[in-house]
């Protein structure tokens, strides 16, 4: 009589797929440190994204990236190390591009083509009488940095794309496209807080924009028109209470490597642009600005490297005390509910001289 156990016997075939299911139990989580390990820092570039309208990357994947879920080495396995392996590709992804601004930063050519103040005028208004202030959250914080975060130090300035504009092709009577972009200015403690900005393209996607329209060409302009010939020496750049999903992703991942909050209450941690984290950073909606400020003005800014701090502030509290804080404004070109007990998230950005901090 011929055994049961051969090959290809139902017996045998329910013992073979319950040890295959065992040693798969036993092999996924080595062979995620393994992936870890040996998948290369330009694993899956072909796939980084482009920003959206508002200037960010899209969300929907891990940090906002695309992915391409066709390779061998995540098809198949499971559900914890896909994900774990996706989140490892658009990270790289983030490095890969945050490498290539921080080679712009260091050997591009300051930008020739440069805005007039009346650009400005195009279509864009200054609200009046805007509350200069710093936010609440943020007092003791740019206090501890000796900032002065009172009186005539700090001027805010309220822009509104709420007029019609002539756009890039000449055509006048454009509509607007009801884009903002407050930020606050402390020019005698050289720093800059990037307050609530929706860009043109994102309040009004696929419509025509001014021809001025980035928050970096947008912040220059008036950086200068408030510090005047202090402007060279600008050196905080704040966003603040970061909403995009895609950049709270990624502070998260780099931190705590779960999707649980952050929670890094001042001075938080500070990554420069010899390691993987700051230049991911670097690469995000939240970066890219800070990023081509200092390139397209190298030649007034001298050649500055971004440190990026992370930092997060509990509701109803200040970002190194127990005072009680308004909410603050949000950074973020989408502006989700939060739950009572989430923190605020910030970047700091502090130009350098150097890469390492």
């Amino acid at each position: 009589m011929r055994s049961s156990w051969r090959l290809g016997s139902r017996p045998s075939v329910t013992i073979f797929l319950i040890v295959l299911a065992f040693l798969s139990s036993l092999l996924s989580p080595i062979a995620f440190k393994t992936a870890e390990r040996v998948l290369p820092r330009h694993y899956g570039q072909r796939s980084f994204p482009q920003p959206d309208k508002g200037g960010n990357v899209k969300t929907g994947t891990p940090f906002g990236l695309h992915h391409e879920t066709h390779n061998a080495t995540v098809v198949g396995l499971s559900s914890p190390f896909t994900r774990r392996a996706i989140e490892y590709e658009a990270y790289s992804n983030l490095v890969c591009k945050g490498r290539e601004l921080l080679d712009m930063i260091q050997h591009k050519e300051h930008s020739t083509n440069r805005w007039a103040p009346s650009a400005l005028n195009n279509g864009w208004r200054r609200q009046p009488n805007v509350l200069a202030a710093v936010p609440e959250d943020l007092k003791s914080t740019i206090q501890r940095l000796g900032i002065p975060t009172e009186g005539d130090a700090v001027k805010s300035v309220y822009l509104y794309q709420d007029q019609t504009f002539m756009d890039s092709t000449g055509q006048r009577n454009t509509p607007p496209t009801g884009g903002k972009y407050l930020n606050t200015f402390i020019p005698s403690g050289n720093t800059i807080i990037a307050e609530s900005n929706y860009s043109p393209k994102f309040t009004a996607p696929g419509a025509k924009v001014p021809p001025l329209w980035r928050w970096s060409d947008i912040i220059w302009l008036l950086w200068t028109q408030e510090a005047g010939t202090n402007s060279r020496n600008l050196k905080y750049i704040f966003r603040n209470n970061v909403n995009t999903p895609a950049t709270r992703e990624l502070m998260e991942y780099i931190e705590v490597k779960d999707p649980d909050m952050l929670n890094l209450p001042w001075p938080g941690k500070t990554y420069d642009m010899s390691t993987e984290e700051g230049l991911a950073l670097l690469a995000t909606s939240h970066g890219q600005g800070v990023a081509y400020l200092v390139i397209d003005h190298s030649d007034v800014l001298g050649r500055k490297i971004p440190l990026a701090r992370m930092f997060t502030v509990r509701p109803g509290e200040a970002s190194d005390s127990g005072t009680s804080g308004s909410t603050p404004g949000s950074d973020s070109a989408s502006d989700d509910s939060e739950d009572e007990d989430e923190s605020y998230y910030y970047i700091l950005w502090e130009l350098r001289n150097t890469i390492t901090g």
